[in-house]
């Protein structure tokens, strides 16, 4: 049965190379019609790929931003059934740690928000200062998530 799935994965990958030959197939990207390339071909291309692999970066942390802002809240929670010296200055760290949590993650949202890709698309200059710009925020919003990050990693552990 394996070697019929083999063979099946085999005959599939050739008929999408139209039957195997290798002629024409060593710029793919040019075929493409949606506009986007793996290679940049203009400055305007490499600061927009830099903007999206800034936002990827920082995007892939989100779900544990909204981890350690759940065990903050958690913890808080706890702390007011609690009793003890060390209340107060617990408190006052977990609050803390889920501001900035919370700051990362709206500043996060509101980049988002903002964002406009096509923006000064017919005007090369002001679209590649446009990115600049775009590229410096989203790297202060990554550098965010991941500050905040480290200080609830080493808050709550």
């Amino acid at each position: 049965m394996k070697q019929y799935f083999f063979y099946a994965v085999a005959v599939l990958a050739m008929a999408s190379c139209n039957g195997g030959s290798t002629e024409g197939h060593e710029n793919h990207a040019g075929a493409r019609t949606d506009g986007f390339s793996d290679k940049a071909a203009t400055a305007e291309d490499s600061l927009y790929n830099l903007v999206i692999a800034g936002h990827d970066e920082a995007m892939a942390k989100m779900g544990k931003i909204r981890g350690f802002r759940a065990t903050a809240e958690s913890r808080l929670d706890s702390l007011k059934k609690a009793a003890g010296k060390d209340k107060e200055s617990l408190v006052a760290a977990y609050k803390q740690v889920q501001a900035q949590l919370d700051t990362a993650y709206q500043g996060m949202n509101a980049w988002m928000e903002g964002f406009n890709p096509d923006s000064a698309k017919e005007d090369a200059a002001k679209r590649k200062e446009y990115l600049q710009s775009e590229l410096d925020k989203v790297n202060k919003v990554k550098e965010a998530i991941l500050s905040s990050l480290s200080r609830a990693d080493s808050t709550f552990k």
